[in-house]
């Protein structure tokens, strides 16, 4: 959930619309987390975003938590998500969800 989190909170910070009557509609379609350390109340986190991959249809980002102000991450994970139309088939990245996205290459 914190990656979840992390990632929609990131989306929303660029406009790109996730909720509401029109929103962009993106579904993960795979994701995976390793651990490190334990994060828990009342540790701060730290959040870093990598793009991995830009498909036509989907992408990748690369997530990493730091907890309070460790250098070492205490969790790295992805998400891929897919654009889809209305019908829920996959469909081209609009223009401006690339562009947003192409803000996160290393």
């Amino acid at each position: 959930s914190l990656f979840d989190t992390a990632i929609s909170l990131w989306q929303i910070d660029q406009g790109i619309v996730i909720d509401g009557p029109a929103p962009t509609r993106l579904l993960v379609v795979e994701n995976g987390c390793t651990y490190f350390a334990e994060c828990g109340f009342p540790d701060v986190l730290q959040v870093g975003l990598r793009l991995a991959h830009l498909g036509r249809t989907s992408f990748r980002t690369d997530i990493a938590l730091f907890r309070n102000d460790d250098d070492a991450a205490a969790a790295c994970g992805f998400f891929t998500q897919v654009h889809v139309d209305a019908a829920g088939h996959p469909a081209p990245l609009p223009d401006h969800l690339r562009a947003c996205l192409s803000s996160l290459t290393a």
